[in-house]
């Protein structure tokens, strides 16, 4: 007498839903409600490199399901890509989410379901500019007694939130200080940073990005929010005129 094996087959569908299934038993309902001003495509591929369409540009195609023996069956890995469309995000506000569910379901005598959320993040179109930046004169050292000038300016975040502020000079030398020269003459100085009277982030070097807080007005309601204190290292030994230009940027981090 011959004697045949057939190895069990298992059944798993894929499902896109706008409501979160949860987990559990028996088969969830799909809610399309709202999905497709989002989706433009959704698929996954297996660990065998098939690819399988859930979704695409249209209300066809809400699941997929694909067959694999039990022996291979048991664990799996599957790569999944989610298309948007532009349209769908212009009416998210920044910041705002929205989620997308896939709910995977062991289509077998008896069916489990567990759902995995993916959410939509829509970024803010930030800028930043800084305004009321001076010029600074350090005329009233004397020996012994090293001179510092602070200075407020005014940082604008479009949406009042943080930025990333850098500062550069003309005459940065190779232990990356900051320098005044005159011809040949250097003279080493130092600048700190802080933003609306938090502690100051002192020692700041060149290129090196410190972190604020901006003002949603433009020209941050008449009061700056920012400053820059600038200390002379050591007091030149002769008279003349030392000079550096400094550039700052800020960018919305």
């Amino acid at each position: 007498m011959a004697v045949t094996r057939w190895a069990e087959v298992r059944t798993t569908v894929l499902v896109v839903s706008s409501h979160d299934e949860g987990e559990g038993r028996g088969k969830p309902s799909l809610n399309r409600d709202g999905l497709s001003t989002f989706l433009r495509r959704v698929r996954f591929q297996s660990e065998a490199g098939r690819k399988y369409t859930i979704y695409n540009n249209g209300w066809n195609n809400w699941s997929s399901l694909f067959e694999a023996p039990e022996t291979v069956a048991i664990e799996r890995t599957i790569t999944f890509e989610l298309r948007l469309k532009k349209s769908g995000l212009t009416g998210l506000q920044p910041g705002q989410y929205k989620s997308v569910y896939l709910i995977g379901l062991d289509d077998e005598q008896t069916q489990y379901h567990d759902t995995l959320e993916i959410r939509i993040r829509k970024k803010a179109n930030r800028t930043a500019k800084i305004s009321n930046l001076k010029d600074v004169s350090l005329t009233h050292g004397s020996a012994g007694n090293y001179d510092a000038r602070t200075m407020s300016f005014c940082v604008y975040v479009s949406d009042g939130g943080q930025y990333l502020l850098r500062a550069n000079g003309g005459h940065t030398d190779h232990n990356n200080e900051f320098n005044l020269s005159q011809g040949s003459r250097r003279l080493p100085y130092q600048i700190d940073f802080r933003s609306n009277r938090e502690p100051w982030q002192t020692g700041i070097k060149p290129g090196a990005g410190v972190t604020g807080t901006g003002s949603n007005k433009e020209n941050c309601g008449g009061k700056d929010n920012a400053e820059v204190r600038i200390t002379l290292k050591k007091q030149p030994s002769d008279g003349g005129r030392y000079q550096d230009t400094v550039t700052i940027t800020v960018t919305p981090s």
